[in-house]
């Protein structure tokens, strides 16, 4: 029988440690995982809030589902706070997301843009300009780092980019 009070052999990772690994941990690998990753980045509306939206779910079951899963399947989460559980697991998803990325550019682009195909169909979506403005606003909230003002600042941004882009071609 296992003693739990003991030192163990590896000290698990701190949250500090994971958020300095590129990559925390992750390989990169063309796995099924992966794969299902990217085409969810590359929905329209939800794929640029992914990584949070995951990240935000893990770090509150956490405390309740790591104990009954073992560490093959999904690695402990670090943290004695929520946010510290949520940083630490946003930076397993941006760092399996970058890995894939970086290992298979052109796989995880196609499956991105695969998504977004398939998530376009499925709303049907009426095209124009308009569509495109508002999609391009959605997609610049999500994709904002830190707190509201620079995600609204994002968001402006690309809609107003895609304006332009709608008005150029148009003329």
């Amino acid at each position: 029988m296992s003693d739990f009070n003991r030192t163990p052999v590896v000290p698990p990772r701190k949250v500090a440690e994971l958020r300095n690994d590129p990559y925390a941990g992750y390989s990169g690998d063309l796995s099924i995982d992966n794969a299902m990753r990217a085409i969810g980045r590359g929905v329209v509306f939800g794929g640029p809030y992914l990584d949070e939206l995951e990240a935000g779910t893990h770090a509150m079951v956490a405390p309740y589902i790591d104990p009954l899963l073992p560490d093959s399947w999904i690695p402990e989460l670090p943290g004695r706070t929520l946010g510290e559980r949520y940083d630490n697991a946003l930076a397993r998803q941006r760092g399996a997301d970058k890995a894939f990325d970086e290992q298979h550019p052109y796989i995880s682009e196609g499956l991105q843009r695969l998504g977004e195909e398939v998530s376009e169909r499925a709303l049907r979506l009426p095209p124009g300009m308009m569509t495109n403005i508002a999609r391009g606003a959605v997609e610049g909230f999500g994709a904002g780092e830190g707190g509201f003002r620079n995600r609204t600042e994002r968001a402006v941004h690309d809609a107003v980019e895609e304006a332009l882009k709608g008005f150029g071609m148009g003329g």
